[in-house]
């Protein structure tokens, strides 16, 4: 029953990604057909939250089906706000620094360095990166731009980067050998194609088993490992919600608990309030 008009709300009216239109269309599949609901109401949310509780669900599962219930209703015209279990945050992989120049220095073609490279200073998400487009790189003002090219970025956002003098060093040797194919990717296959975000995964996993790092690295792993490292340097939590393109800057604050070192060693050489 949730088909193509669903598909379309999401899509023009709630301004989703093609990813995230596909993920709340099943599920709403789902909870149409697994729990028989008409006319999404709040004695469905709490039928659905009981189920999920008994079956041993996380917090952001039930969240999920219960935003999801949310839309199925607001698109059939009916109101349903529905008080969702607290999100509980785990932390999250990142590399050290260290790990992070073993990975750099472990790739074994200029193309995946240049990627490697991007995702570590940069910051990007893998379907930014794979959007890229020559153009989209200004070496000369070390700008690094952020399109929506139906790649289904997120939130459709599209925003400006800064390029570290290491990270367009790199850049500029990529873009002198780069193929220039048709479609103007920046990153293209052996066969000209633009990267799909399972050929992305599997250099960043293949260049971290090269590189003797135990940790399962996925593209996503590099985006925590540049915040992480942008904050051990020093770099104000509103700079790293810029290069990171977070939309609220809580979503940059989960990595504030990854460097309580660092705060304390802050914290003793500068927090005393004996010092004149």
């Amino acid at each position: 029953p949730y088909g193509e008009r669903f598909r379309h709300f999401l899509k023009y009216e709630k301004r989703y990604s093609d990813d995230h239109v596909f993920q709340v269309v099943s599920l709403a599949n789902r909870i149409h057909n697994m729990y028989t609901v008409g006319r999404p109401s709040m004695d469905d949310a709490y039928r659905i939250q009981d189920a999920l509780d008994a079956r041993g669900s996380k917090s952001s599962t039930v969240r999920h089906y219960l935003r999801t219930l949310e839309l199925m209703a607001e698109y059939k015209g009916i109101k349903l706000v529905i008080k969702k279990p607290r999100p509980v945050y785990t932390e999250t992989d990142y590399l050290t620094i260290d790990e992070s120049v073993k990975l750099l220095n472990s790739c074994d073609n200029p193309r995946d360095k240049t990627i490697i490279a991007i995702l570590l200073y940069c910051g990007l998400r893998a379907k930014e990166l794979i959007s890229l487009n020559a153009e989209d790189v200004d070496l000369k003002n070390r700008h690094l731009y952020i399109r929506d090219r139906g790649q289904g970025i997120k939130n459709r956002h599209e925003r400006t980067a800064i390029i570290p003098r290491e990270c367009a060093r790199i850049l500029e040797e990529w873009l002198t050998i780069r193929p220039h194919t048709e479609n103007m990717a920046l990153f293209v296959t052996l066969k000209g194609a633009r990267l799909s975000t399972l050929r992305l995964n599997k250099i960043v996993h293949r260049t971290a088993k090269r590189a003797g790092i135990p940790k399962r690295v996925h593209t996503h792993t590099l985006r925590h490992t540049c915040a992480s490292n942008m904050i051990k340097m020093g770099i104000p939590l509103t700079g790293v919600q810029l290069q990171l393109g977070h939309e609220n800057l809580a979503s940059t604050m989960i990595y504030l608990h990854e460097d309580l070192d660092g705060l304390k060693k802050n914290i003793d050489n500068k927090f005393n309030l004996y010092l004149k």
